[in-house]
């Protein structure tokens, strides 16, 4: 195996674990909001439309992601999940919509490593930009779709209560 081939390896490993800390993050932070833990009335809301609002986050977490690498991603997505613990009202179904975030996610950091293996003139950059594009783009797709085909899915309740 070559030393690119070994770094690569190391990179996948790195973004699988960022990707499973920053679920746990999201969810931890569902969670939290959901159970009155703690006290939050924070909500993104960029516009009056939601399947609008859904792929402008996904845009915003690719590239917030994106930075330093994708080290940050764990960050970005607790923030998302706690403006997603006040809709998610005790319904399951909602912690889908985690889904085109982490997709999104996966892109941006495959960005912003691309990126750093371009500037230290490694490979060029050019030759993964088609890729990471079309998975930006399922993204916003699913998040899109998502918003649409949530309402219709079977509501299934988390009840807290003893």
């Amino acid at each position: 195996m070559s030393l690119i081939e070994e770094k690569n390896t190391a990179q996948s490993l790195v973004t699988r674990l960022y990707l499973l800390i920053g679920v746990l993050f999201y969810a931890i932070a569902v969670l939290a909001i959901f159970t009155n833990l703690i006290q939050f009335d924070f909500q993104i809301k960029l516009t009056q439309l939601n399947f609008l609002d859904n792929a402008l986050l996904v845009l915003g977490v690719f590239g917030l992601s994106s930075l330093f690498q994708g080290y940050l991603a764990p960050l970005v997505l607790l923030v998302f999940g706690i403006s997603e613990g006040n809709t998610f009202a005790g319904n399951l179904t909602y912690l889908i919509r985690v889904l085109p975030l982490l997709i999104a996610c996966y892109a941006g950091m495959q960005l912003g490593y691309w990126i750093q293996q371009d500037l230290k003139q490694n490979t060029r950059l050019e030759t993964q930009i088609k890729k990471i594009g079309l998975i930006l783009l399922v993204a916003i797709i699913l998040a899109i779709g998502l918003e649409f085909l949530i309402p219709s899915l079977p509501i299934i309740t988390l009840n807290l209560a003893k």
